[in-house]
């Protein structure tokens, strides 16, 4: 998934995505351990619908669609954005 995205950029840089991915999974891990309530690894998965949501590069992903991501795993809505914020 990083290979294609490292290549996207239309100027020829190479983006880090593989180094950026890792650091925010670490972070999301860590926020996931510190709020309670988050059990099914809600952050983590919106760090990686952050990063699909926001190929190619220049596209966001709103919070609205990441609550619709995580939302099957009915986690508890101000914890998660507790989760998120941090």
């Amino acid at each position: 998934m990083c290979i294609y995205a490292e290549n996207e950029d239309d100027s020829g840089r190479k983006q880090d995505w593989k180094g950026l991915l890792a650091s925010e999974l670490e972070r999301a891990r860590y926020w996931q351990d510190q709020v309670i309530g988050l059990k099914h690894r809600e952050l983590e998965q919106a760090v990686i619908a952050t990063f699909l949501h926001s190929q190619p590069i220049g596209r966001t992903a709103k919070t609205l669609e990441l609550l619709r991501l995580i939302g099957p795993t009915r986690p508890d809505r101000i914890n998660l954005e507790k989760g998120l914020r941090g």
